[in-house]
This record gives structure tokens, C-alpha cells and sequence, in this order.
């Protein structure tokens, strides 16, 4: 599987007041491959989303929190306009957040192995985006919900840097290996001679015992 480490990245969500949600963690998002996965973190500690010099900024309570990995492809003209042609929906998950009292809520999102890569020409496009909303309290107030949306390009390759790497590594060990077992084999065959075992004379004699053997047959 891929290398994810350096992949990660935090946002922190706000509505349309700059009313702070949560701080927002995305592993494996950026760029991706046919069957990985991607982790999504949601994190409501007031000590990290509050700003200790913003004696009146309060957090907007969330009560939902969903995520997906959908994508679509578009077939493009001439005259620069585009239409979409196929939709997908690889993955979705959302989990329920009690406000006030859930400090942290994870989801995991895969993308299948017959999911098609980013792809982007004259004549046609594909991509995939991560797409994520949270359901918070309304920013005016009184009865009912605001939902602040989100989306992030994914970028989606069969194979990856690192993967290669990898490869060209193990390629590169079983290269030496094999060079060194040759190397190691000439000198001990120019060493040592007494090693040898089928000597000219011998190797002479087979080759007339075949001669003979074919010719009484």
C-alpha cells in the first residue's frame, strides 16, 4: 500500500461568521490509487478551536458529520464548454456528533480497485473529489440546521512515487545480488582450478561416447 505520512494536512472549519466547527484532518486525500484508503479526523476540542485572545468567539455546535468519494467524467468541445457523461459514488460515511460532548469522531473512506484514474486531455476529463458536510446550528439562529460543505480534489494514479521507488529499490538489491554472486563465482572458479570437474579430456571423451552411442542406434 501506499506511504501516506507526508499526505496530511488540517483545516479549520468555519461557517459564514467565522464561527470556528472543528479542526479537520485528511490522510491519503491528496493523491490516491485503486483501492487505498483515506481517513478523515474531526476534532471539537474548544482548547484547540478557540483562540486564547478571542474572549467572545464561541464554537458553532455540530450535530452530523458526513464524508464522500464521488467523481465524475465530462467529454469536452471545441469551443471550451463541457458535459458530464457518467457520475460515480465510491464511498460514503457519516456519523451522528452530540454537542458538547463528543471530543472527536473518525472516518475511513476506499476508493474500489476498478476505480478510474484522473485523467484530464481536449477531449475528455475524469476526476474524483472528496466531499465532505457537517450539519451545524443555523448562523442567524432559531430553528434549523446550516450545512457547511466542502471539496477537495483527489488526484488518483495507478502507481505512486513512493511505490516506485520501492520497486526500483528492490530491482536495484536483486541487481547487486546477482552481480555479486557472478563476481564472487569467477574468482573462486580463476582461484581455484582443482574446482573444475569436467576438464577438456572429459569433456572430450562424452562428447565421442555420444558420437558412438548415436551411431549404434
Amino acid at each position: 500500500s501506499r506511504n501516506v505520512t507526508n499526505d496530511a494536512r488540517s483545516l479549520r472549519v468555519t461557517d459564514q461568521n467565522e464561527r470556528p466547527c472543528c479542526i479537520l484532518t485528511l490522510v491519503g486525500t491528496t493523491m490516491m490509487s485503486p483501492g487505498g484508503r483515506a481517513l478523515l479526523h474531526f476534532d471539537f476540542d474548544e482548547n484547540l478551536l478557540l483562540r486564547g485572545n478571542s474572549i467572545n468567539e464561541s464554537l458553532i455546535p455540530c450535530h452530523q458529520v458526513a464524508a464522500c468519494l464521488c467523481g465524475e467524467d465530462r467529454a469536452c468541445y471545441e469551443d471550451g464548454s463541457s458535459r458530464r457523461t457518467k457520475s460515480y459514488m465510491f464511498d460514503m460515511a457519516h456519523s451522528n456528533v452530540e454537542a458538547g460532548c463528543t471530543d472527536s469522531i473518525s472516518l475511513s473512506l476506499a476508493l474500489p480497485l476498478n476505480c478510474p484514474c484522473t485523467l484530464s486531455t481536449d477531449l475528455a476529463e475524469v476526476s474524483i473529489i472528496c466531499k465532505v458536510e457537517l450539519t451545524v446550528d443555523k448562523a442567524t439562529g432559531g430553528d434549523g440546521y446550516d450545512v457547511l460543505k466542502l471539496e477537495l480534489p483527489c488526484k488518483v494514479v495507478h502507481g505512486t512515487a513512493d511505490d516506485e521507488g520501492e520497486h526500483d529499490e528492490e530491482e536495484g538489491n536483486v541487481y547487486v545480488t546477482s552481480r555479486m554472486y557472478r563476481q564472487s563465482s569467477h574468482e573462486k572458479h580463476s582461484n581455484d582450478q582443482s574446482d573444475e570437474v569436467i576438464t577438456p579430456d572429459v569433456r572430450h571423451d562424452i562428447t565421442m561416447l555420444s558420437l558412438n552411442t548415436i551411431e549404434n542406434m
